[in-house]
């Protein structure tokens, strides 16, 4: 059972029983269905910004500055890296496709 209070609202959710396969016709009919999967878009836009800023908003300075030095070295190695492995692979896909005739030169 989960309890969660939204600007003074509180939901209830509750497993009530697992939905197997065999039982599912068709999922845009069905609105109980509906309300219950999980939605990826509502997760990625709605629920988790507020997550980040919440947890950035607390940081405290001192944690941040003290270890700002590994924050630098990952963002640009990490950047240099994605690049890298990125270009290279954009590459390759390029000169595969001229191989294999899908790509007029």
């Amino acid at each position: 059972s989960l309890l969660v209070n939204v600007n003074g609202k509180l939901f209830e959710y509750t497993l009530k029983e697992e939905i197997s396969p065999k039982r599912i016709q068709n999922v845009e009919q069905n609105d109980m269905l509906r309300k219950v999967t999980f939605d990826a878009d509502v997760f990625f836009n709605i629920l988790l910004p507020p997550i980040i800023f919440h947890a950035g908003y607390c940081l405290k300075k001192r944690h941040f500055f003290r270890n700002l030095g590994s924050v630098l070295t990952y963002a640009f190695l990490g950047t240099a890296v994605s690049c890298f492995v990125i270009g290279n692979l954009m590459y390759g896909v390029v000169r595969l496709m001229k191989m294999i005739g899908q790509l007029a030169d």
